[in-house]
């Protein structure tokens, strides 16, 4: 019984231009509490997202960073898999003949594919009043603690 979850970094935690805003620690928390997993993978580009640092409190969670192939092929044999706003996320979910579940937030379903047969099942988490806005112009730093600390409403859809 396990999960695999993609965290992105890089430079969407260093720009401040990029309209593209990370999935908060609230969403992960929401979604192991409601789906218990015995074996988390984590996979990550690099320590950017401060989600890590949260992951690391929880037991049966296995960290992975290794080359853009390795981790792709990590994530191609996930049954389940918790996407966030990623290209290589959208690369697994076409390759990959593994899948059976996937998690996305209601924001990456509505903006990649709204009308696709995602052909498995998918649970979407709708989080209220959440987009790009409270994320455009603030720092790494801002970054990293609003993905901890942001607490609005959340609900599976």
């Amino acid at each position: 019984n396990s999960i695999s979850i993609h965290l992105r970094g890089g430079d969407t935690m260093v720009q401040n231009t990029q309209k593209q805003i990370l999935s908060p620690w609230k969403y992960y928390k929401k979604v192991l509490d409601e789906y218990k997993y015995d074996h988390i993978n984590i996979i990550h580009e690099d320590k950017l997202n401060s989600c890590i640092e949260k992951f690391k409190e929880i037991e049966n969670v296995y960290f992975q960073s290794l080359s853009v192939k390795e981790d792709v092929q990590k994530m191609c044999k996930a049954k389940h898999f918790m996407l966030s706003y990623s290209t290589f996320d959208l690369i697994v979910f076409f390759i990959s003949t593994n899948l059976e579940r996937i998690y996305l937030p209601k924001y990456l379903a509505d903006y990649w594919y709204p009308e696709l047969d995602w052909g498995m099942e998918k649970i979407i988490v709708d989080f209220k009043n959440y987009d790009s806005n409270l994320w455009l112009g603030k720092s790494l730093e801002q970054k990293r603690k609003f993905l901890i600390d942001y607490d609005g409403e959340m609900e599976f859809i």
